[in-house]
């Protein structure tokens, strides 16, 4: 049986949505705020005053259960932070450059979010990282090339 021109329109209609969502998904990505990093001496007593919780002394920065649909712009994160957990919110994406200046940091809880979406190259500069997690997620594939860098990821 010959295919008729137009005949396969349903599939063409799927893969015109399917380019609409990619597209919407990096563009709310951009969108996304970034928090301030800090390489200041007050650096941990400027983090105290942002939503999130610091302890200068574990190096950690918490934001764990703070029902975040976002990164709070206004929080100050030191820039050799050891540990961000953003477990249990409601991130669906982040920017690019959220954790660009942060190459210090050793582990990464994004566990139980809404994330449908990361930026190839939000993990480029997390050289440290040894420690990621991401289950409990809307992510439905996720590039190989995002982890290239991550020689020293032990867990993902």
């Amino acid at each position: 049986m010959k295919e008729k021109p137009g005949q396969c329109s349903s599939c063409e209609q799927a893969n015109s949505s399917q380019l609409i969502l990619q597209l919407e998904r990096r563009i709310t990505a951009l969108e996304q705020p970034v928090w301030t990093v800090s390489a200041a001496e007050n650096r941990w007593r400027a983090c105290t005053k942002g939503p999130c919780k610091c302890r200068p002394q574990t190096q950690t920065l918490t934001c764990w259960r703070s029902e975040l649909g976002y990164l709070p712009p206004l929080q100050t994160v030191p820039s050799d932070v050891r540990l961000i957990d953003c477990g249990i919110n409601h991130l669906s994406t982040l920017h690019k450059d959220a954790f660009k200046q942060l190459g210090n940091l050793s582990e990464l809880d994004l566990f139980d979010n809404k994330i449908d979406y990361l930026p190839d190259l939000v993990f480029e500069f997390l050289l440290e990282l040894r420690y990621l997690k991401l289950h409990r997620n809307r992510l439905r594939d996720i590039p190989s090339e995002m982890f290239i860098n991550l020689s020293n990821l032990e867990t993902l």
